[in-house]
């Protein structure tokens, strides 16, 4: 059975993939002393004839705080994250994998030679959306690798976001690196008339834009509204959107193939 983890403001809760998206999400809480609300899944790419299946979930934690990023493993208690200083304004929202530092290009030459892996970061600070490249030392799992000495929330560039006329005001309220692609993506909305929209960057070298895409006013088969607040990438192809629908403001998970192929 496919899961997933969808933070709300009070907790981190495991979801059930459903089979039909329209049906309504069963959400169960985390325990909080593992996932306090707020938490951040940080996965390694998964390399096909490289890598176990299994390794496709290993995975840091990272949770945004007053003081710095905490970053700690997944299994571990939080109360064992090591935490990183921010340099600039602390961040909102968040996201980011654990990549192969060759696949950055010229992101990672004054970040440190000779390291395999690197946990690279973005997120939203309420202005733009810094990228963050940290080095870490090691092979293999992501446990066995560290974050090297003096490391720290440190942005290295903004990516450019691509405002419609007319949005002077607007809020990234989730973002999404897919560790397989490289891609980054950002869910903005309008804080005037409620729209959103998806934009794309590819951060695996070219650090460019791959494209922006309307959401509709409602994606629901029925028509009925739908506010989008979190989303990721499918392991089996297109888009996993979680959201309220409805007066009730009831959680639904929709499954999206068509907007990943805007990208």
């Amino acid at each position: 059975t496919d899961r997933l983890w969808i933070g709300g403001p009070f907790s981190v809760y495991q979801v059930v993939i459903p089979k039909v998206s329209s049906t309504p999400l069963q959400m169960a809480p985390m325990p909080r002393s593992s996932l306090p609300a707020g938490t951040v899944a940080l996965c390694k790419s998964f390399e096909v004839g490289l890598e176990k299946a299994s390794d496709s979930a290993d995975c840091l934690l990272g949770l945004p705080t007053e003081v710095g990023l905490a970053l700690w493993h997944s299994g571990d208690a939080s109360s064992s994250a090591t935490i990183l200083p921010f340099e600039g304004q602390p961040w909102r929202s968040m996201t980011g994998a654990v990549l192969r530092c060759t696949r950055l290009a010229n992101q990672t030459v004054s970040a440190g030679v000779g390291a395999s892996w690197c946990l690279v970061l973005a997120g939203w600070d309420g202005d733009r959306i810094p990228v963050v490249v940290i080095p870490l030392r090691g092979v293999g799992r992501v446990r066995e690798l560290e974050i090297v000495a003096g490391a720290a929330v440190r942005p290295r560039f903004d990516v450019p976001l691509e405002l419609s006329p007319g949005t002077a005001r607007f809020d990234i309220p989730a973002l999404h690196l897919d560790p397989g692609t490289g891609r980054l993506i950002a869910l903005l909305r309008s804080s005037s008339d409620g729209a959103a929209e998806l934009q794309a960057w590819d951060l695996a070298g070219e650090q460019r834009s791959v494209g922006r895409q309307q959401l509709p006013d409602s994606l629901m088969a029925d028509g009925s509204n739908f506010e989008p607040v979190a989303f990721c990438t499918a392991s089996s192809g297109g888009l996993l959107m979680a959201g309220v629908s409805g007066e009730e403001r009831v959680p639904r998970l929709l499954r999206l193939s068509s907007l990943e192929k805007s990208f």
